[in-house]
């Protein structure tokens, strides 16, 4: 009885893990004029948030949907995202997990996300 419990559960959670990767965009591209633009693809960064969206989306969803994070932090700061900069943010944000899990491209190795997209 437990094993069939435990079997159910993992698949419980396999299929909300693939509804979720399943449920958003897959492919973004950061815009940056300056160093070539970023493509981010959830897909491969889904399973180190755990399938917790606000891992990476701190402010509350609309209507359901989580917003992109242009959204608020423009190239430029605008109020509504606390006048924090799109590069600031992304590179805090993207970055700052980078170097806390101690995976994927790192702050001095630029080329590996600019460029590619």
């Amino acid at each position: 009885m437990k094993k069939q419990l435990v079997v159910i559960l993992v698949l419980i959670s396999i299929l909300t893990a693939v509804g979720i990767a399943l449920a958003v965009s897959d492919v973004m591209t950061l815009n940056c004029p300056t160093k070539g633009n970023v493509k981010f693809t959830h897909a491969a960064h889904i399973g180190y948030a755990a399938n917790d969206c606000t891992k990476c989306h701190h402010k509350p969803q609309v209507n359901g949907t989580y917003q992109k994070c242009d959204t608020c932090h423009t190239a430029t700061g605008q109020p509504n995202g606390g006048g924090v900069t799109n590069k600031t943010a992304f590179h805090k944000q993207c970055a700052g997990c980078h170097k806390k899990l101690g995976k994927g491209p790192q702050m001095n190795q630029c080329n590996a996300c600019h460029g590619t997209a």
